[in-house]
């Protein structure tokens, strides 16, 4: 354990009581120069002892803030990790998504699903330990999930109304579908931003 200098300047004291007072026993010239100082070379003892006794209070802060420390080191990578790859995630699904909607929308309804990974609720959660710029990133992305749903959802009701399926109102939609995946991902891409280099300082690569 880490001491403090309390306890070392304490410890000196107690030294220095100790080393005036031991030569009494062997000399007595010295003896009586002790008795003249006796008071003055126990309070010498007392404060040192005192100062061991505190800095012994104080180890227990000292640990107990270390351990704080480190904790927090762990969760500030634990969700930096996260981060990194829940962006990853988002940049992948989005790329498949905005493949499936094309430009003529071949694909049906249901291959537009997109939806937001799990993890995106514990770093809602979480925000506030994130930087500032991420935690806008996940806002931003989070809103832009919500939207995609809505305007999926009258997608959905469009593509099952023969009159209106496969018109310019359902090709626009398609499109502004698109839209939105783009702006999820380039929100995924913020998220993501940095990290990398900020967990490989902290000594934990992507390769952990």
């Amino acid at each position: 354990m880490r001491r403090g200098w309390e306890f070392w300047l304490g410890a000196s004291f107690v030294v220095a009581a100790m080393a005036l007072v031991a030569p009494a026993y062997f000399l007595p010239d010295w003896r009586a120069i002790v008795s003249s100082i006796g008071a003055a070379t126990a309070a010498f003892a007392v404060v040192g002892a005192s100062l061991i006794a505190y800095d012994g209070a104080l180890a227990k802060v000292r640990f107990d803030r270390s351990i704080q420390m480190i904790d927090r080191d762990l969760r500030r990578r634990q969700i930096l990790t996260k981060l990194d790859f829940t962006a990853r995630l988002i940049i992948l699904d989005t790329r498949q998504v905005r493949d499936a909607i094309g430009v003529f929308g071949e694909a049906p309804p249901d291959d537009f699903d997109l939806n937001e990974p799990t993890d995106m609720a514990d770093l809602w959660n979480r925000i506030g330990e994130l930087p500032k710029d991420k935690a806008a990133a996940v806002a931003f992305a989070r809103l832009n999930y919500s939207q995609y749903k809505r305007l999926l959802a009258g997608y959905r009701q469009m593509c099952a109304d023969p009159m209106r399926n496969g018109s310019q109102v359902a090709a626009q939609r398609r499109r502004e579908l698109a839209g939105i995946t783009i702006k999820i991902a380039d929100a995924a891409k913020e998220m993501a931003a940095g990290n990398a280099v900020t967990l490989a300082a902290e000594g934990l690569s992507e390769a952990d």
